[in-house]
């Protein structure tokens, strides 16, 4: 089956995941920095109803936030 074109990297990889896993998301852009990722609302509700308890999402260069879901 493939993907759905407009599902966000968050929504599909946590249909992969098990119950209480961490996820990463990182945003890099063409001249290799690193730019926010954070999720947006929907992608949280999913996570949440998924059971993921942690996302690290890249900010900048050498910054992260992370979400205790």
């Amino acid at each position: 089956k493939y993907p759905e074109p407009n599902a966000h990297a968050e929504n599909r990889v946590t249909r992969k995941l098990d119950y209480g896993s961490t996820v990463y998301v990182v945003r890099v852009l063409k001249n290799g920095e690193l730019a926010n990722a954070r999720p947006c609302k929907s992608c949280v509700t999913i996570m949440k109803l998924r059971g993921v308890r942690r996302c690290y999402y890249s900010i900048m260069n050498n910054e992260y936030g992370v979400l205790i879901l």
